[in-house]
């Protein structure tokens, strides 16, 4: 159901208590950002290093408005994922930085070559927190130690979780820039659902998740969406360009857009 949005009801939020002019902003920074052409074509392909960069949008402003001046941009920090090519292996590094809660996410892990970007052992992440929270700093440590278990060690305390269906891919949300895009043909032309283990943020087990075709849209500009939904998490959708390259994610609590593609540096 399309409730008048321009873009598409799986961006609207700008109702109740958001900001009045979200929409307006989206729109506006996905246009500035000339997604479609500029910003793709630096990528190079074929290289085996990439990063991507999003700005973070707050998808429910309250809260946010009073900490920044009414004209202020709506950005409330970035992602990157950083991801190279070693021996048919994918090494990827994320970092999330969130400027109004302080929170600073640095995830690194490993991935097969393959479509849905299999997690590898082992990975890492750090999560610190500049504001005053139950916690200013968290380490942590995952590895699979069997087909149907993960083990994760955060902060010294070891945690063991169960995987249901070992005959699923395993794999994490910040690898699903890269693998709707991968799948995106196979999910349009067949109009199925493909099912997977997601590791939220490599450390919170989903076990039971689907993704599949949304929609298609045409302005600001040419998108495919798909969802992600899934037992125990937020549902989101994701787009993507003609050049199979995720612009935008649209979470619960927050809209990343993509800012630049940083191709290979040699």
């Amino acid at each position: 159901m399309n409730n008048g949005n321009p873009i598409h009801w799986s961006f609207d939020y700008n109702t109740g208590a958001n900001k009045p002019d979200y929409e307006n902003e989206l729109i506006d920074l996905i246009n500035g950002y000339e997604i479609p052409s500029i910003l793709v074509n630096k990528e190079i392909e074929h290289t085996g290093y990439s990063k991507h960069i999003y700005n973070i949008l707050p998808n429910y402003w309250r809260g946010y408005a009073g900490r920044s001046k009414p004209d202020a941009n709506l950005s409330i920090g970035t992602v990157s994922i950083e991801k190279i090519m070693d021996n048919d292996i994918w090494n990827y590094e994320v970092k999330y930085k969130n400027e109004t809660s302080g929170e600073d996410l640095l995830l690194k892990f490993r991935t097969e070559n393959t479509c849905y970007r299999t997690l590898l052992n082992e990975w890492h992440g750090k999560i610190r927190n500049s504001c005053q929270d139950a916690y200013s700093e968290l380490n942590f440590i995952g590895k699979i130690i069997s087909e149907d278990k993960v083990r994760i060690c955060l902060n010294n305390i070891g945690i063991t979780l169960e995987i249901p269906d070992k005959t699923l891919p395993l794999t994490c949300n910040w690898t699903l820039m890269d693998v709707i895009p991968l799948l995106s043909n196979q999910l349009i032309d067949n109009k199925q659902t493909l099912h997977f283990v997601l590791l939220e943020d490599l450390e919170q087990l989903r076990p039971i998740n689907k993704i599949g075709f949304l929609n298609s849209i045409q302005s600001p500009c040419p998108l495919n969406g798909f969802y992600l939904y899934g037992k125990g998490l937020l549902p989101s959708y994701w787009w993507i360009d003609q050049q199979k390259t995720t612009v935008i994610v649209s979470n619960f609590f927050e809209t990343y857009i993509l800012k630049e593609i940083v191709g290979d540096q040699n």
